[in-house]
């Protein structure tokens, strides 16, 4: 359990590392600086002072020290909270003032380089440190999961990396197995002691994903290969750099070790993302039930898919894997045994195992890359052209174009960004879908191919609700034929069987409507436009009528969304008991300046359906979950 920890569950580190900017290398090159600066106040006022890290006795993982240039000073002497007991040794002059090197090891500091000059041993921590910065000694660095019995402290007065004839300016030994006090706030010559935790993380991927990892959440943090890595995974953790990640950078995660299979074969994920965005990995996509032993990420320029970066990390549970670890340009964020790809809303769940009718929002999406349910590699989506706000959709058994202009369909006709259609069996003669069907996306003028999507519908192959091929988003499986493709499936209420915990839009990019395109009475909605609408927006609903609150405070939803693309309101993002009967969405431009107001009834005192289209805004699912969970994109 770990101990020093801040008001909130957030160590004093973790707080500060948030400002932190942390100076990247090159792969292979001597360790980076991740020291960060402590302000003189923090440093007097270290949170849990006196505090005993080994009592009751633990396995200590790691220790962070604030450096201020001090002398030796013995064991016993009353100076310190329990007369530094934990001190073995300690030798050398007080450092100069200015940057120095240190080095964490369990190395004494006569044995720290081996013959050809590399660093021997376990290395806790390496890097220049300025006077008043903080760094840890943390032996998940090297894959262990504590600190060995003895940890020594080096200083070294260049601030460069040292070699085997730099001499050292200062060492101290600590007893770090816990067989002696080891107290918060206590100073053993330049070092003091802020923050302790012991044994592992608490944050074990593996434990997360009960021990077989089928998702994984990453952030692209756009940073240089770290050296050592944050977590080496006893050297089967590595990053290369090849140049310096950009604002936006193509993604790729796979099992492929070689990047021309990687840019070819189906992948756990493969798309373009900016800089702090999240990706979500899955071992379904690249046809795997879970992810393999080695895990690869290329890191390559968006234009040229020049490589970057190239990462391998251990993910099959037998090295540690930890929520936080940072590889290179992506960090962990979450890790689940469940791919996320199929729900409780399974589509082949709902039709009963037999699919004779499927309804669809009509989004206007490009192909994703990958699909975020490849159904093993049986789904497929080609982009021919750029897909219009209004198109011809076809959605046949046909697999050749040719024969789907002319063959009997699921559906055939024009629809328009945001509306929802119905597919049946019966209206091409069958009783049921077949194994694959075919949506053609086409010019509706010319009847030109723009989009052409494949994916399987005889329940042989995972099939979900709000599953998403290209321009086209599932939304509902019927067991019964829907009696034709005339009958759309909007028009349904959000408050039944009760109120909606969430709601998911699409973001239609459309003006405000007149009249409105809703049964809500007037003066219950207001729909309000300040400027030209972008094809990607920050999009925020909330509960606040003033934009500032509702920038300032959490809100259902609060995020960047594409023009096309569907996204989820949900009224435990914002910490609530459920809608209000004045909802807000505003629509913002990349200034943060609205550019359309809406409010509507969202507390079901007013209707609320299934295809209601609130300016930019179109509802196309609603769920009782208040985290929206089972509305997936």
């Amino acid at each position: 359990m770990g101990k020093g920890r801040a008001e909130g569950g957030m160590t004093r580190r973790e707080a500060l590392k948030r400002g932190a900017v942390v100076a990247g290398a090159a792969a292979w090159t001597t360790p980076a600086v991740q020291a960060i600066r402590m302000s003189q106040a923090l440093a007097q006022d270290v949170s849990g002072f006196g505090t005993d890290c080994c009592d009751p006795k633990v396995d200590l993982r790691n220790l962070t020290f604030l450096y201020q240039p001090g002398p030796c000073l013995p064991v016993g002497d009353g100076g310190g909270i329990v007369a530094r007991e934990a001190q073995e040794e300690c030798d050398g002059a007080q450092p100069t003032p200015g940057t120095v090197y240190i080095i964490a090891s369990e190395k004494k500091p006569e044995d720290l380089f081996d013959g050809d000059g590399s660093f021997n041993g376990k290395i806790y921590f390496a890097g220049p440190v300025s006077d008043g910065d903080f760094f840890t000694a943390d032996a998940g660095v090297v894959g262990d999961d504590k600190l060995k019995s003895s940890t020594y402290l080096t200083v070294f007065q260049q601030g460069t990396a040292p070699d085997s004839s730099t001499p050292v300016a200062q060492f101290v030994k600590l007893h770090t197995s816990c067989s002696k006090a080891l107290p918060l706030g206590e100073v053993f010559a330049s070092f003091s002691l802020v923050e302790c935790n012991s044994g592992g993380s608490g944050n074990s991927c593996c434990d997360a994903a009960g021990g077989e990892i089928a998702k994984l959440t990453l952030e692209y943090t756009a940073s240089l290969c770290q050296n050592p890595l944050p977590n080496t995974q006893s050297g089967k953790a590595l990053c290369a750099g090849f140049g310096t990640p950009g604002a936006t950078a193509r993604i790729i995660v796979t099992q492929e070790k070689n990047l021309g299979d990687a840019l070819v074969e189906p992948a756990y994920f493969d798309g373009i993302i900016a800089a702090g965005a999240t990706l979500d990995a899955t071992a379904a996509a690249g046809g795997e039930s879970t992810f393999k032993s080695d895990t690869y990420v290329y890191v390559l320029d968006p234009d040229t898919n020049g490589l970057i970066q190239e990462i391998e990390f251990h993910t099959s549970c037998s090295q540690p894997l930890d929520l936080g670890d940072e590889f290179g340009a992506i960090k962990v964020i979450e890790c689940s045994g469940e791919s996320g790809i199929i729900t409780d809303d399974s589509c082949c769940e709902a039709a009963d195992g037999d699919i004779k009718g499927l309804s669809f929002v009509f989004t206007g999406a490009a192909c994703a890359v990958p699909l975020a349910n490849a159904q093993e590699g049986k789904a497929t989506c080609s982009d021919v052209g750029a897909v219009p706000l209004t198109s011809r959709v076809i959605v046949t058994k046909e697999s050749d174009l040719g024969d789907a202009l002319v063959a009997p369909s699921f559906f055939d006709d024009s629809v328009t960004v945001g509306d929802i259609f119905t597919a049946s069996a019966s209206a091409a003669g069958e009783n049921s879908f077949k194994s694959d069907t075919y949506v053609y996306v086409l010019d509706p003028a010319t009847s030109a191919l723009l989009q052409e999507v494949q994916f399987h519908t005889s329940c042989s192959k995972p099939l979900g609700l709000n599953d998403e091929f290209g321009a086209v988003q599932i939304v509902d499986c019927m067991p019964d034929d829907p009696g034709g493709h005339d009958e759309p499936a909007d028009g349904e209420s959000c408050c039944e069987p009760g109120k909606p915990m969430a709601l998911q839009f699409l973001y239609s990019g459309s003006a405000c409507q007149a009249p409105a395109a809703h049964g809500q009475a007037e003066g219950t909605y207001t729909c309000e436009e300040f400027g030209v609408l972008p094809t990607t927006a920050r999009i925020i609903i909330s509960q606040h009528r003033s934009v500032a609150d509702a920038i300032a405070n959490p809100a259902h939803h609060d995020a960047t969304v594409e023009v096309g693309r569907p996204f989820t309101a949900a009224v435990g993002n914002a910490g609530g008991a459920e809608f209000t009967a004045e909802t807000y969405g505003y629509i913002l431009d990349d200034t943060d300046t609205v550019v359309q107001s809406i409010k509507f009834d969202a507390s079901c005192g007013q209707p609320l359906m299934i295809g209601d289209a609130h300016g930019a805004l179109t509802i196309i699912a609603a769920s009782q979950d208040p985290d929206g969970i089972d509305l997936v994109g």
